[in-house]
């Protein structure tokens, strides 16, 4: 271990053992996921999804929550696409967490977007 002294004039070599490990990389993979959620969701994939289900009133909560619905299985799909591995190195619990995470940043997000037109 490096003091402090020492630890910005020398450098440890990477190896597997400085990645965490066991219990915590179910962890670091939950935290991965959960980081690359934002940059899934944007306006274009709203607007694919107001062209699935049509267009939505903010005041009718029927048709907002089927257009959430429509987007965070969107992100989800494109989420577990793009990070297949990690995606399914979690059990159904941990993809349940990440799933909450979709939604409350979709939520997020949607307000944003439909507050702004």
């Amino acid at each position: 271990m490096l003091t402090l002294r020492t630890r910005f004039y020398q450098a440890e070599k990477w190896t597997n053992n400085n990645a965490q490990t066991n219990n915590n990389n179910d962890i670091a993979t939950r935290e991965l996921l959960s980081y690359e959620i934002p940059s899934l969701i944007n306006a274009q994939r709203i607007i694919s999804a107001v062209s699935k289900v049509g267009q939505v009133d903010l005041k009718d909560k029927a048709k907002m929550r089927k257009l959430l619905d429509e987007v965070t299985k969107d992100v989800r799909d494109s989420l577990a696409e793009s990070y297949e591995k990690e995606w399914n190195a979690l059990n159904q619990n941990e993809r349940d967490e990440v799933y909450k995470d979709i939604v409350a940043q979709c939520k997020a997000f949607m307000t944003e977007y439909f507050l702004k037109k």
